[in-house]
């Protein structure tokens, strides 16, 4: 048993501020305490703006800041959550956010017609730093009323894949889950299912069947974390285990999904995930490939 590194680690799914939901610190915090941590990257991720712009402005910023330095010891990369403070489904959004250096594209997340149906309304979590009042409006679905994914989506995918960037699945269904990962897959489009065991009612057969249709599986740190547990089913350790063994490290993603004032630092929720699986059974060769190698793949960067 060794203590747990993050050097050159990525987490590939962070939120900061500024943000409308509160967040633990903006952007430039969390970014210096990952890097002093020795992370690699980070691609943040917020439910109501593209985060292309952010990345950019940290990248520039430490460049003046640690000007001996390699520039590629610490990045940051943005995303874009096709909620309808983006106009939902809208491949323009996508393709602004992707011409502007983003690398990740999530379908919708509190406006999904799914996420409604966990939580009883769009556009809350059901706790107060999570909520902006826009209760009530109309989830969106990925698919149309015959199970057929929505055109539009269609062309996200191919935007996507121009761009030689990645999808994320975020709050759709289980049956959009697949529908989505094996379109994807058929296109050659890396895609990411988002931290797993936020679906209530699917099994790890579940993820097994998605990782075997091309998906890579997130296993995010504060799924583990109390809040989680009370809103949805969380994910114990055990599944943690059970998850990555079945569908194998080379499969799976460690992120944190983290940045929420109820939640640790994201450096530390990924350290302190990560240690608590490797004490009871998962090694350090196997963290490296879920913490590093695979994040530096989908990213296209240098381990």
């Amino acid at each position: 048993m060794a203590i747990v590194s993050l050097n050159k680690a990525i987490d590939m799914h962070c939120h900061s501020g500024p943000a409308l939901f509160v967040r633990k610190g903006d952007a430039r915090e969390i970014s210096l305490k990952a890097r002093e941590a020795g992370m690699r990257a980070i691609v943040f991720k917020e439910h109501h703006i593209d985060t292309s712009d952010r990345a950019y402005y940290i990248n520039q910023e430490f460049s003046r800041l640690f000007p001996d330095e390699d520039p590629n010891k610490f990045q940051a990369f943005g995303s874009i959550a096709l909620n309808y403070y983006q106009g939902g489904l809208n491949p323009f959004a996508v393709q602004a956010s992707l011409k502007n250096g983003g690398k990740l594209v999530y379908m919708p997340v509190m406006h999904s017609a799914y996420h409604a149906s966990v939580f009883g309304s769009t556009g809350t979590y059901g706790i107060k730093s999570m909520s902006t009042g826009e209760k009530g409006m109309p989830g969106l679905s990925i698919v149309d009323e015959n199970d057929a994914l929505r055109p539009e989506v269609a062309e996200i995918v191919q935007l996507v894949k121009d761009y030689d960037a990645i999808l994320g699945t975020a709050h759709i269904s289980p049956k959009e889950h697949r529908i989505l990962v094996n379109y994807a897959g058929g296109q050659n489009v890396p895609i990411i299912v988002t931290h797993a065991f936020f679906l209530p009612g699917v099994d790890i057969d579940f993820y097994v069947e998605m990782s075997q249709a091309g998906a890579y599986i997130e296993l995010a740190a504060v799924m583990a974390f109390p809040m989680a547990i009370h809103q949805a089913e969380g994910i114990t350790l055990k599944q943690s285990i059970d998850l990555i063994r079945a569908v194998g490290p080379e499969k799976c993603i460690l992120s944190t999904d983290a940045g929420q004032p109820f939640n640790p630092w994201p450096h530390d929720a990924l350290y302190l995930y990560a240690q608590l699986i490797h004490e009871i059974g998962i090694t350090t060769d196997e963290l490296h490939s879920m913490m590093v190698e695979n994040p530096h793949k989908l990213l296209k960067l240098k381990a």
